[in-house]
């Protein structure tokens, strides 16, 4: 089954504050349970204090803009690359989050420059150390690349597997609270129609047309009575005789005389205004754009 991906729930601020506390803990965890660090620990130079600094305003508080630049590379990359739907399959799930890999491979160059700087900042201006800004924090360094690398992987695909989580959730609570079914008509009667079947529906003379992948329904309504009972924003009206199912949507190009032709992945073509052009536009695209 095709879920639909809709990745404004990475844009929350608990989202990008617990990632964050989750992965530095583990970092910071593994780092001070070390055997190589037990003797610090217990040494005179060791106290709480400074170790609750260093974790919470050096680490933490530094790397939410990590955090923050990887949620904003998700969502640009998604988009460009159109990843707005996966089915609910493990393979595809493993395919969707390897798709990522090269985001991750670069999106270092992204947060490390400011992150980096930040801390040098932080230790300069406020720690009154001096320590070596191209020693030690100059992001161009194959050392702190790798360094990051692990930290970029498991904040990206935890990120990810969240999202899908989240909106697999929401689509199964919305399938509960909306009608499964809408009443077509065929040759013995009337037969209930699952509505994750429904292509598009087309108006045509007092009927409505309604494409599924096995054969054509007819039923007699109204639009406005179809937009009431198919679930948004799965379903869109994108004119004044036509809704269609948003997975559909394969293409838009300009047609002429400021209108648009809509392509739906079957092959059948729609017209479309500008103006109703902006708003599909606008529904689609993730939170924030």
């Amino acid at each position: 089954m095709l879920l639909q991906l809709d990745y404004r729930y990475l844009f929350r601020w608990q989202v990008i504050v617990l990632t964050t506390v989750l992965i530095v803990g583990l970092y910071q965890g593994i780092s001070y349970l070390h055997p190589a660090n037990q003797e610090w620990i217990g040494s005179q130079d060791f106290s709480w204090g400074n170790l609750l600094y260093f974790l919470l305003v050096d680490q933490m508080l530094i790397e939410c803009i990590s955090v923050l630049i990887i949620v904003l590379g998700i969502r640009y990359y998604a988009q460009w690359l159109r990843y707005d739907s996966i089915e609910k399959e493990v393979k595809s799930i493993g395919r969707y989050l390897l798709k990522f890999l090269p985001l991750w491979l670069v999106i270092y160059f992204c947060f490390a420059p400011f992150t980096l700087s930040m801390r040098y900042l932080l230790h300069y201006l406020i720690r009154s150390e001096t320590p070596d800004y191209f020693q030690h924090y100059f992001f161009l360094k194959p050392s702190l690349y790798l360094t990051y690398l692990p930290f970029t992987l498991l904040v990206g695909w935890g990120l990810l597997l969240y999202n899908f989580y989240k909106n697999n959730s929401q689509a199964a609570t919305e399938s509960k609270a909306e009608p499964q079914y809408l009443l077509v008509q065929e040759e013995m009667g009337e037969k209930p129609l699952p509505i994750q079947d429904i292509w598009w529906i087309k108006r045509e003379e007092r009927k409505y047309r309604i494409k599924t992948p096995q054969r054509d329904y007819y039923i007699r309504t109204t639009l406005k009575a179809l937009e009431e009972q198919l679930p948004s924003p799965a379903f869109l009206r994108i004119n004044r005789a036509v809704i269609i199912q948003c997975s559909q949507i394969k293409s838009y190009a300009y047609w002429e005389n400021d209108k648009y032709v809509l392509r739906s992945q079957d092959g059948e073509e729609f017209v479309v205004s500008r103006q109703r052009l902006k708003k599909i536009k606008h529904l689609l695209a993730p939170e924030g754009q």
